[in-house]
């Protein structure tokens, strides 16, 4: 019992570190997380829960439940960027329990443990879990679905299954119709590559699609009806077009999500291939392990073979994925050489010995003032990775985990607390917004030429116009009064000679960008500070 506790609280502890610190110093980053947190806004002072707008536009390429779940935090904690990534933070603290307990529940409670850890030091699913996005929820319920109708066929438990279809309605009303397909796809081909495919008259179907059509369909009937246009722009656009055609971006090629894996999973990738080795050779033959290895099998073929690809595409194989590899921690601890395990810990050492070389590249021509907050965050993970490769043949493989997932996790803290706030500043438009807050009156309009940024329309709350026409452009300069441009500032310096623009103002210049003003006579709030 004690033990248990101790589980509990060592990963609630990692939870809150790696989704909640410093979850709301950050900037939203552009493009996807303003327009999701801008959207639940405009949605709250609108009023329309059904219709997701941003900056008074439609916006139909997601579902509206994601959109809910940020309202929800705004009406608790108010407005902020904390608010607009706790449903992200919430969901990937979930995750890590939900992973926990259903080793637990098939009396691997051991493994459960390894596996929350590794899923909580990956760098993906650290990242995901604190931006304002909806993949971290979707990956919740749909592995949520997924462990649900696993349970139900292990203990032949039907009865249970009705909630794997209401799992799949509230993905489908996070990102759509993949929510649906691919549980579906991977628990049929589960249940075909175990020959239980006897199980599917258990499955109920009947009642779960109508429970399924009762919980997920009836936003979309009212915003099809509402709007003419969004079934083809959502279904057939969104969805069909993106994985069948090249219409889209995002085309990447075929084996582009092997070097996401290898990315995203880091430190724990490079002990895949030993993992899917063993998996291969014994792991399919528990019925526990044969259904990870068809999730991450099948998951990953299925977005493999769509023609659009996002890193974050992938994102729930990262569970199943962490299962494994803590299974295959756990038998190394039972084998006496522990010569795979020496070679994986010096190439892990020599990786990231070449990643910090190539990261301090990077850092020294983007920030070349601030080499000191890059030696301290790569310093100290760096010895740490050494030692691990020195504890492996001394300490052996426990010394290895209890290292990996150390570091990893000090190497993130020190992230987000030395060298995330310098990123965030650099890529956020939101210093160029500070400016209007100067002003007792707020501006007429605002408008964005040359240049457009979601994250305006988040920190400014006003419609952000879009006119890049120069003509247009002068005409609102010399006929209107109170508004307030953003350009970029080599748009704005070929301008300056015009006659005409000797009647704006330069209010504030920040990395490339400009605001500029027509306000004749601008009144400052003197009780605000820039």
């Amino acid at each position: 019992m004690k033990k248990n506790l101790i589980y509990i609280l060592v990963l609630l502890t990692l939870s809150l570190v790696v989704f909640f610190f410093k979850l709301g110093s950050l900037p939203l980053f552009d493009p996807d997380e303003p327009r999701y947190a801008g959207t639940a806004s405009e949605m709250m002072e609108s009023k329309d829960w059904i219709n997701p707008q941003f900056n008074g536009e439609d916006r139909w390429d997601k579902p509206v439940l994601f959109y809910w779940f940020i309202a929800g935090a705004y009406q608790l904690f108010g407005i902020s960027e904390w608010s607009a990534r706790f449903p992200s933070a919430l969901f990937g603290l979930l995750s890590l329990f939900l992973v926990f307990f259903w080793a637990w529940k098939n009396n691997q409670k051991e493994r459960g443990f390894l596996a929350a850890l590794i899923l909580g030091t990956s760098v993906e699913f650290c990242i995901v879990g604190r931006l304002s996005i909806t993949d971290m929820s979707l990956s919740f319920f749909k592995s949520l679905a997924l462990v649900i109708a696993f349970e139900s066929w292990r203990r032949s438990q039907s009865q249970y299954i009705l909630f794997t279809y209401i799992l799949c309605a509230i993905a489908f009303l996070i990102k759509g119709p993949v929510g649906l397909v691919l549980p579906a796809m991977i628990f049929f081909i589960f249940l075909a590559v175990t020959k239980n495919l006897k199980f599917l008259k258990n499955c109920r179907v009947i009642t779960g699609l109508i429970v399924f059509v009762a919980v997920g369909l009836p936003w979309y009937i009212a915003e099809c009806l509402l709007h003419k246009g969004f079934f083809e722009y959502f279904f057939i656009f969104h969805n069909v077009k993106r994985f069948a055609t090249e219409e889209l971006r995002h085309t990447q090629p075929f084996i582009y999500y092997f070097g996401v894996v290898a990315v995203g999973f880091f430190p724990w990738c490079v002990f895949i291939p030993r993992t899917f080795k063993r998996a291969i050779r014994d792991y399919w033959k528990d019925p526990f392990s044969c259904f990870l290895i068809v999730w991450v099998v099948v998951e990953f073929l299925f977005f493999s073979f769509s023609k659009a690809k996002l890193a974050t595409y992938i994102l729930s194989i990262f569970l199943p994925l962490s299962l494994l590899v803590a299974q295959f921690f756990e038998d190394e601890l039972k084998v006496e050489k522990k010569l795979g395990v020496r070679i994986e810990s010096i190439f892990l050492s020599v990786v990231f010995i070449g990643l910090v070389g190539l990261g301090g590249w990077v850092w020294l021509n983007r920030f070349p003032e601030d080499l000191s907050s890059f030696l301290a965050v790569s310093l100290p993970i760096l010895f740490g990775f050494l030692g691990m490769a020195i504890a492996s043949f001394y300490g052996g493989v426990r010394w290895v985990f209890r290292l990996v997932s150390g570091f990893a996790l000090l190497g993130f803290v020190l992230f987000v607390q030395l060298l995330a706030p310098k990123i965030g500043e650099s890529s956020s438009i939101k210093e160029l917004a500070r400016p209007i807050r100067l002003f007792q009156k707020r501006p007429e309009r605002i408008i964005s030429s040359g240049f457009f940024k979601p994250s305006l329309v988040f920190y400014l709350k006003p419609k952000i116009e879009r006119v890049d026409d120069v003509i247009e452009l002068k005409s609102l300069i010399h006929n209107s009064s109170n508004i307030i441009f953003f350009m970029k500032e080599t748009f704005y310096f070929s301008l300056s000679g015009d006659p005409i623009f000797k009647e704006i103002i330069l209010l504030k210049r920040f990395r490339g960008k400009v605001v500029v003003t027509n306000l004749k006579s601008r009144q400052f709030n003197p009780f605000e500070k820039s």
